[in-house]
C-alpha cells in the first residue's frame, strides 16, 4: 500500500491512500483525508492510516467484504506459514474463492451461499478433492475471523463437502518394486543415485534432503541432522525449516547408505577439484559444479527413471515406502514418528510421551535397510 501527502494551504495537508485494486472490477481504490498540523504531524498520520488499513483496523466489521477480510487475513498469516503454504493459499484466495464470495458482506454471509457454492462448483467439472481444498482455506479464514470476534460464527463449518472419487494409488512400493528401484539406482548418474538412495534409506522429504550440508552429515558417527529445507516457490528456490517443528532430527544412517554417501562425497570432490573457482555447488550435499540440484531437476528426474526402471511411483513415495517398510518391520509408532518428522497423533507422536533413544531410532533404520536389502535380492 502506497500514500502521499500534499500541501492544501497553512498548516493543511491532503493525505491520499491506493488501496489494492477492487476484486471484483479490477480498478484502482483511493481514500482521502484532510489533515490539519504540522508536515510531520501528517506524515505520522499517514504511517497511522496505511498500518490501520493493512491490519483493517479502519474498516467497520459490519462494512467488512468476504474479499476484504481474505486478503487481510492472508497478510496475517503470512509470517506464520511456509512460503509454498503461503503461494497456495493466496492463489486459492485469488481465483477461487474472491471471484465467487467477494461481494458479499462478512458478517451477512450464510451457510447456504457456501453451499450453494460447493454445488456450482460440482457442476462445473470440479473434482471433490479439489472443492475440499478450497474448503479448508475457507473454513481456515472464516475461523480466524471466529476467534478475533468479526464474526460470531464460521459459514463453511456447516456446509456438506463432496464425497472423494476413488484416486490412483498412492503410497508405498512393492515388494519388486523396490528391488527394481534399488537395482536401477546402481545405474544412475552419480548424485541421483545418492539422492534416490537417501530418500529411501531414511524417509525424508524431498526439500529435506535437498536442504542438507556435508556439516550436517556425521559419517563417523552414522547420524543425519535434519535442520532445513530447500523448496522451490513460484518466485524461486528459498531455503527454510522443515515442513514441521519435528522435522528438526537426528536420523541414523545405515551402513548401506553410509557406503554410498561416503562414495558420493568422495566423487564430489574430485568433481569440486575439477571445477576449482567455476564450483558452485556449496557445502550442500546433493550438488554438482553448476549448482545444487533444484526440486525441479530432482523430481524430473525420477519421472524419467522410474519409468525407465518399470515403476509408476511418485517421488514421495518413497517417503511412504520407508514408513511402510518400518512399521511392517515392528518399529513402534512412536520411533516411526520421530524418523519420518511428523508431528501429529496422526503419525502416533502424540500418543506416546517422550522422545525416543537414539539406539531405537538406529534400530529402525538397521530394520529399514534390512527390509529394502530384502527387496533388492529377491
Amino acid at each position: 500500500m502506497r500514500g502521499s501527502i500534499q500541501k492544501r494551504g497553512p498548516g493543511t495537508w491532503r493525505i491520499s491512500l491506493e488501496l489494492d485494486r477492487d476484486p471484483q472490477t479490477g480498478r484502482r481504490r483511493r481514500r482521502w483525508e484532510t489533515f490539519h498540523g504540522t508536515k510531520r504531524d501528517a506524515e505520522a498520520r499517514l504511517a497511522q492510516l496505511i498500518h490501520e488499513f493493512e491490519t483493517g483496523l479502519a474498516v467497520e466489521p459490519s462494512r467488512l467484504t468476504v474479499a476484504d477480510w481474505l486478503q487481510q487475513w492472508l497478510a496475517q498469516r503470512a509470517p506464520h506459514l511456509r512460503p509454498t503454504t503461503y503461494e497456495r493459499y493466496a492463489e486459492v484466495v485469488r481465483l477461487h474463492l474472491v471471484p465467487a464470495l467477494g461481494r458479499f458482506q462478512l458478517q451477512g454471509l450464510r451457510p447456504v451461499q457456501v453451499q450453494s457454492l460447493y454445488g456450482r462448483w460440482m457442476a462445473e467439472g470440479a473434482a471433490p478433492l479439489t472443492i475440499r481444498k478450497y474448503h479448508q482455506v475457507l473454513h481456515k479464514a472464516f475461523e480466524d475471523a471466529c476467534r478475533l470476534q468479526v464474526i460470531a460464527r464460521n459459514p463453511a463449518a456447516y456446509a456438506e463437502l463432496p464425497q472423494p472419487r476413488a484416486a490412483r494409488k498412492v503410497g508405498p512400493l512393492r515388494r519388486e518394486e523396490v528391488g527394481a528401484i534399488v537395482a536401477a539406482l546402481r545405474q544412475a548418474p552419480a548424485v541421483y543415485r545418492a539422492a534416490g538412495m537417501l530418500l529411501l534409506y531414511t524417509g525424508m522429504r524431498r526439500g529435506e534432503a535437498l536442504g542438507l550440508q556435508w556439516e550436517d552429515i556425521d559419517l563417523g558417527a552414522g547420524t543425519i541432522a535434519v535442520r532445513r529445507a530447500r523448496l522451490r516457490t513460484a518466485k524461486g528456490e528459498v531455503v527454510g525449516s522443515p515442513k514441521t517443528s519435528s522435522g528438526n532430527r537426528v536420523v541414523p544412517i545405515h551402513p548401506t547408505l553410509l557406503d554410498e554417501l561416503a562414495a558420493w562425497r568422495r566423487v564430489q570432490l574430485e568433481e569440486r577439484l575439477a571445477a576449482g573457482p567455476a564450483w558452485k555447488g556449496g557445502e550442500w550435499v546433493l550438488a554438482r559444479a553448476g549448482g545444487p540440484v533444484s526440486p525441479w531437476s530432482l523430481s524430473t528426474w525420477w519421472t524419467g527413471f522410474a519409468k525407465r526402471a518399470g515403476v509408476d511411483a511418485r517421488l514421495h513415495d518413497l517417503r511412504h515406502t520407508a514408513a511402510t517398510l518400518m512399521a511392517a518391520a515392528g518399529v513402534p509408532p512412536r520411533v516411526l514418528a520421530e524418523m519420518l518428522g511428523h508431528a501429529r497423533a496422526s503419525f502416533t507422536l502424540d500418543v506416546y510421551a517422550g522422545s525416543p533413544a537414539l539406539h531405537d531410532l538406529r534400530e529402525a533404520a538397521e530394520q529399514l535397510g534390512a527390509a529394502i536389502e530384502r527387496a533388492a535380492r529377491a
